[in-house]
């Protein structure tokens, strides 16, 4: 049943894809549900709702997220394309929508109600920018054009959703992308010398914000200046508390009286809980997939591909570094989800897509398999 050149369509499907990586992306939403079972309780009876809230939504979100992945993975490659402009542009729309339209919680307008879900335009924005980058590139590259044109289409879209994230604001997600932009521009072919000054413009940028903008004036005091924030101090106590085998699942005392505990603070509540070796056992999954999608990035001939991927193995990696550095208060905090663990609807089903791209894009040649096999 299981053989490489069954003709049951899920088996086929198994031998195509990846193992290694698909079976930690597996284990990482395993190990998110264990997470927002043990953390969101004491969240939900907060703000008044039913102690299993937000269980329930992250799994009926769960089981989305599992029919995305399968759908977009099995796509060919025309209609893959077409996903990729349809949600990029989706996105850009909904962002812009946001800003007038959107909802205001904790001085951030990031969410938009939209047929009784509440929508994070941002978070699905953030997973199609990389394969829609190098999708431009790939159609610029077809038509010959030189590549200071080609850098000079990906930096004016690259502005315009800066510009589009720095409104809501939300200068995490800013961060994520401005260094997943540098790193696909790198993967592309820019020399050097344009990756400098164009870090050396960003952290001129970066000062300008510090000092006109009074939300990234007070993120960073708070952390260079000031004692620890609330929410820092008590994930850096619950870290402390797990020690290296942890209380016990839903043993946790601190996540009490962590706001977001189940989003934001999640990998503290998982040590509290687990303790570090579980911290440790979830990085190194991170890094299992990091290691992979290498992997087959250096397996790939064509410019889209590798730069979709490369673009998309970023991603994944530094938004897991942000999310963790903030909770060990190595960074301030960012408001940074962790991938496939914390609780949100948009997170989740925005990840899954991703794992879906990146699932369809290292995808093998199953006539191929069944030859070397025979």
């Amino acid at each position: 049943m299981f053989n490489r050149d069954s003709k049951n369509f899920l088996v086929r499907w198994w031998w195509q894809n990846d193992k290694s990586m698909l079976l930690s992306f597996a284990l990482l939403m395993f190990l998110g549900i264990i997470l927002v079972i043990t953390a969101s309780p004491f969240v939900a009876m907060r703000i008044g709702a039913s102690p299993y809230y937000f269980i329930y939504n992250q799994l009926f979100y769960l089981l989305l997220s599992l029919a995305i992945i399968f759908f977009i993975s099995i796509l060919d490659k025309r209609k893959l394309i077409l996903l990729i402009m349809f949600g990029f542009s989706i996105s850009i729309i909904l962002m812009l929508l946001v800003i007038f339209f959107g909802t205001e919680i904790k001085g951030a307008r990031r969410w938009i109600y939209l047929f009784g879900f509440s929508i994070q335009p941002s978070e699905f924005m953030k997973v199609f920018f990389p394969a829609f980058m190098a999708l431009v590139w790939k159609r610029m590259e077809l038509t010959r054009r030189d590549k200071v044109s080609i850098y000079l289409t990906l930096s004016i879209i690259y502005v315009a959703v800066i510009v589009l994230l720095v409104k809501q604001p939300d200068f995490g997600s800013s961060i994520l992308i401005s260094l997943v932009f540098l790193g696909i521009l790198f993967i592309a072919g820019i020399s050097y010398l344009w990756v400098i000054i164009l870090g050396f413009v960003g952290s001129i940028l970066g000062v300008l914000a510090y000092f006109m903008i009074p939300h990234v004036n007070y993120r960073v005091n708070s952390f260079f200046f000031e004692e620890k924030s609330y929410q820092t101090g008590k994930a850096i106590e619950a870290i402390f508390n797990g020690k290296i085998f942890g209380l016990g699942a839903g043993q946790g005392v601190v996540k009490q009286y962590l706001p977001d505990s189940h989003t934001d603070f999640i990998f503290a509540v998982g040590i509290e809980e687990f303790g570090l070796i579980f911290g440790l056992f979830l990085i190194l999954i991170y890094l299992n997939i990091i290691y992979r999608l290498f992997y087959n990035i250096q397996r790939q001939h064509d410019s889209f591909n590798i730069i979709a991927l490369s673009g998309s193995m970023l991603l994944l990696a530094v938004q897991s570094f942000i999310h963790v550095a903030s909770n060990i208060n190595l960074i301030p905090t960012k408001g940074m989800t962790l991938p496939l663990i914390s609780y949100g609807g948009s997170s989740l089903i925005a990840m899954a897509i991703l794992i879906g791209i990146i699932l369809n894009l290292t995808k093998k040649d199953i006539k191929n398999i069944i030859l070397k096999t025979e």
